[in-house]
């Protein structure tokens, strides 16, 4: 994972290319996208997404026999992106490749500006504190809007 910054410039991130999610990554996104979403009954607000991270976090570490958590990871890294595309104009999902390999990120089109929501769910899973997933989206937004200023 890259760092523990919450959101990148290029400037900062190994060599690597930023492109289009293709056919196939559209489609794996929407299904973890739809997991999500049939648990929160289509309230995607990040008060609902919050306490639903908590609740489902605490399941999995209460539960005996755990499941491998990278589906959960991957919906709730996708949940935490769409919540942040739809709070700062211009974000958009794309595909970063490293030599470490495809990893699906937001990335602005104009400024230099890549948030890493997968990553950043995958790094906290098992052990974020109570109210990280709103607290996270709120920092995330933050620093984002600093970065594109008023205009995005």
């Amino acid at each position: 994972m890259l760092g523990d910054e919450p959101v990148l410039p290029p400037a900062a991130l190994p060599d690597g290319d930023l492109e289009a999610l293709n056919d196939a990554e559209l489609v794996w996104a929407a299904q973890h996208r739809e997991l999500v979403t049939g648990l929160c009954e289509g309230q995607a607000d990040v008060e609902t997404l919050s306490r639903l991270f908590d609740r489902v976090q605490a399941g999995w570490l209460a539960s005996a026999d755990r499941d491998d958590p990278h589906t959960l990871v991957n919906a709730f890294g996708i949940a935490l992106g769409d919540l942040l595309v739809s709070r700062l104009p211009g974000m958009r999902w794309q595909v970063y490749t490293d030599a470490r390999g495809p990893e699906l990120v937001l990335a602005h089109p104009v400024h230099d500006l890549v948030v890493f929501p997968i990553s950043s769910v995958a790094r906290q899973w098992g052990h974020a504190p109570e109210d990280w997933f709103a607290r996270y989206a709120d920092d995330v937004t933050e620093g984002a809007r600093a970065i594109l200023g008023d205009g995005s």
